[in-house]
């Protein structure tokens, strides 16, 4: 075969069986789903729109506060009750939720069209007695690491969310790494003082909350790898949790999402191994790997993935090889 020709046939049966996708619709996400009386809740803003000029949450009818892209304002609004704090990336958190917090919350977003797009999310707020009636209680939950999400676009914005937090903890420390290393330190808080303090390693796009959940925003491929938490209790012992971060170019998670949503989900389950250690130059390369990988399979024999099993197991074995 003549140089250059079998990259024609394998561009033609990627083309053969690509559809663009629709625009991804705005939806909310409530973490956790049912939120006990005295917890924190987030509510998560997926699928925004590109370059968005402003968000404004309400309850009801009511504005609970706007926030503004350009000068990088928050406005309170009559429903705002001192808990609530709108992030630049348009998710709401609400402290110390209550049960008359329970209902449902507005999310308005003014495109840069000035066209608006809303979405409705919902908080469901429990006693703790009503929680207990139908949860067995497990032994002592670990501490975890969520990233949300789990595949992000550089640009982007990225929650590191920590679960299971020990009662009453005494404060928190994110560190860039897998290992406690002041030199490495993003930031610190502290509960009692409710003061953050900024460590070598922060970017000034970060921002660690009360609840111990890390944003960072506007993110690159250089932000690639691992991140601690370091727990303080109020016994003064320490818990550490290690969470991973996946940047991708904007067209690889184009070209990913037209292998079906559990091969992205395969990509992102295997995102610690990708990510452990890595320069984000070779990370960069890798992504471009896994896409001719599957693109070979796929174009050997017929032009359609015969099942998204098959494409998992593709993606893994180039993972694991």
């Amino acid at each position: 075969t003549r140089a250059g020709e079998g990259w024609e046939d394998l561009n033609f049966s990627l083309l053969t069986f690509w559809t663009p996708p629709t625009t991804a619709q705005l939806t909310i996400e409530t973490m956790p789903p049912l939120a006990a009386e005295g917890s924190d809740v987030l509510l998560l803003a997926h699928n925004l729109t590109e370059n968005p000029l402003a968000y404004a949450w309400y309850r009801g009818e009511r504005l609970i506060a706007s926030y503004r892209v350009d000068t990088n304002a928050t406005t309170k609004g009559p429903a705002h009750s001192g808990r609530e704090t709108l992030y630049p990336s348009g998710t709401l958190l609400i402290q110390s939720v209550t049960q008359k917090d329970t209902g449902s919350y507005l999310l308005l977003i003014t495109k840069d069209d000035l066209q608006t797009e809303r979405q409705t999310g919902h908080l469901h707020v429990l006693r703790e007695f009503s929680l207990l009636t139908f949860w067995t209680p497990p032994t002592t939950a670990q501490l975890t690491i969520e990233t949300v999400p789990p595949l992000a676009a550089e640009g982007s914005d990225v929650l590191l969310l920590a679960h299971n937090v020990t009662e009453n903890p005494l404060g928190y420390a994110w560190h860039r790494g897998d290992r406690i290393d002041n030199s490495q330190l993003i930031a610190s808080y502290r509960i009692d003082t409710n003061v953050t303090t900024k460590g070598p390693t922060h970017s000034g796009r970060e921002t660690l909350y009360p609840n111990g959940t890390l944003l960072i925003q506007s993110v690159t491929q250089k932000d690639t790898g691992s991140y601690t938490l370091l727990l303080t209790k109020d016994d003064l012992q320490t818990e550490g949790q290690t969470g991973h971060l996946c940047i991708y170019s904007e067209c690889f998670l184009s070209d990913l999402g037209v292998l079906g949503g559990k091969v992205k989900v395969k990509v992102a389950q295997l995102c610690p191994t990708l990510c452990h250690s890595m320069d984000y130059t070779v990370h960069g390369i890798l992504q471009t790997r896994i896409l001719e990988w599957v693109a070979f399979h796929f174009s050997s024999g017929s032009s359609q993935p015969r099942n998204q099993t098959q494409v998992s197991h593709i993606v893994g074995r180039f993972f694991t090889s």
